[in-house]
């Protein structure tokens, strides 16, 4: 029953990792030309080559947008890959469409560190019947002992005004994952960062309180579970003790 109940405390914990795993740190500058400028018409851009990125970033940001009331779209269901067009085609495309603004999202560095997991020992103890008397069961467990990659994101955003395409707003926003958290995730945590800057800043206008997300659920499932690091606890030596009746039987 202890070594249940230390499984189940193990996973309640690492739970809670998943769900608050993830940080982003946004810092964020505006053109003192534009002080006092809304937009509430926004194309997003994310300047990636793998377009399930793209796509994975922008939806995110547009998602965290229209929480606003800001009527954003992305920019993968507006510029086909395949059209080879010049940037005067593109411009003109923006205008035509009505959008005020783009935001332009980049990738300034990508990179992981390892964090040490201490090792820990513990021992479970269990004392059960038998038809002869009670026998005790001990077990010593080991868990931790590895490392666990961190990944971490450098990414500038830039806002531009499309009458002449002038910079109005910009900044740089960190953002800290954990081996246990993947891409999408992440990108969860910048974009909500990033618009809750772009909406302190004052650059959407006056707006409405963001539409709440329904809370994740800290539940583990399967799937998460097969790809943790940290697995169930092996024992590593076992010992059992027969009482006094289990010997007079014998």
């Amino acid at each position: 029953m202890g070594l249940k109940l230390k499984f189940v405390v193990s996973l309640v914990i690492l739970s809670t990792l998943v769900v608050g795993c993830v940080t982003t740190n946004t810092e964020s500058v505006i053109n003192p030309d534009f002080q006092g400028n809304y937009y509430q018409r926004i194309l997003v851009a994310a300047c990636l080559s793998d377009i399930g990125s793209q796509k994975t970033v922008e939806n995110h940001v547009v998602e965290k947008l229209q929480a606003y009331g800001i009527k954003a779209a992305p920019s993968y269901t507006f510029f086909f890959r395949g059209d080879d067009l010049t940037d005067k085609q593109k411009i003109k495309k923006i205008q035509s469409a009505g959008f005020d603004a783009i935001l332009t999202i980049k990738f300034t560095d990508s990179y992981t560190t390892d964090v040490y997991v201490p090792q820990n020992t513990y021992t479970s103890s269990n004392v059960y019947g038998t038809p002869y008397g009670f026998n005790y069961k001990q077990s010593t467990y080991q868990s931790g002992g590895y490392y666990l990659s961190q990944p971490n994101f450098k990414i500038n955003s830039q806002l531009q005004e499309t009458k002449k395409y002038r910079v109005v707003w910009t900044s740089d926003s960190d953002s800290h994952g954990c081996e246990i958290c993947d891409f999408s995730r992440i990108m969860g945590s910048f974009a909500d960062s990033v618009v809750t800057k772009m909406a302190d800043d004052g650059i959407l206008g006056e707006l409405p309180k963001p539409t709440p997300k329904p809370k994740e659920s800290t539940t583990f499932k399967p799937n998460v579970l097969k790809n943790l690091a940290v697995k169930r606890p092996t024992p590593i030596s076992d010992k059992k003790f027969k009482s006094d009746d289990d010997s007079s039987d014998e």
